[in-house]
């Protein structure tokens, strides 16, 4: 073929061609509202709540199992008589009937284990909400910036090829399934963070 020939066909393009980046419309996203900040004031409340029935849930569990072990201890005589038994605020007294001693803690154990159900109740009724609470933000979020999620999680300008990324993937892959390339990459990266240091 001459060179004229070649020119009417039109040369290849050696380089491919780049997409364009997409433009981010700045002006659709507005502040967070007063009405929305509320909703986050609102789950951290809940959760507030949530963590300090959960932390009396505790609690009380301990207080009711300790309650058990003290009866079958009196029961069993490994606690001798005579034992203390309350009077009043602050005021104690030594009882020393067994079967009177026993049947004050069972009366305590009742009580214990009657508020440990009114906890739990209240825990299910706070979680309800806790979820609730949080669902809502999450619909709120993916709704306000779901359209701003990145597409890749490539740097600007960077748009590697489908093979690059499998390669890639299989790389780490191997990295994190191989002892031996854990142990050689962390001496890799405390060599850089010295030859940083310098």
């Amino acid at each position: 073929m001459t060179k004229k020939q070649m020119s009417k066909q039109g040369r290849k393009r050696s380089n491919p061609i780049v997409e364009k980046a997409i433009k981010v419309d700045f002006e659709h996203l507005k502040p967070i509202t007063q009405p929305e900040a509320n909703m986050f004031q609102q789950l951290i409340q809940i959760s507030n709540a949530f963590g300090k029935l959960k932390q009396q849930k505790a609690e009380y569990t301990m207080i009711v199992k300790a309650l058990k072990d003290r009866r079958k201890d009196v029961q069993k005589g490994i606690i001798k008589l005579p034992i203390m038994l309350p009077l009043g605020k602050n005021k104690f007294y030594n009882c020393y009937d067994i079967k009177y001693a026993l049947k004050e803690l069972d009366g305590e154990i009742e009580i214990m284990s009657n508020g440990l159900k009114g906890i739990e109740g209240q825990i299910t009724q706070n979680f309800d909400a806790y979820v609730e609470a949080g669902l809502r933000i999450q619909n709120f979020t993916e709704a306000k910036f779901k359209q701003y999620i990145p597409k890749n999680v490539y740097s600007k300008g960077c748009s590697p090829k489908k093979e690059e990324r499998i390669l890639f993937e299989a790389e780490l892959d191997e990295l994190e399934n191989s002892p031996e390339l854990k142990k050689e990459y962390k001496k890799a990266v405390k060599k850089a963070q010295k030859e940083n240091k310098k």
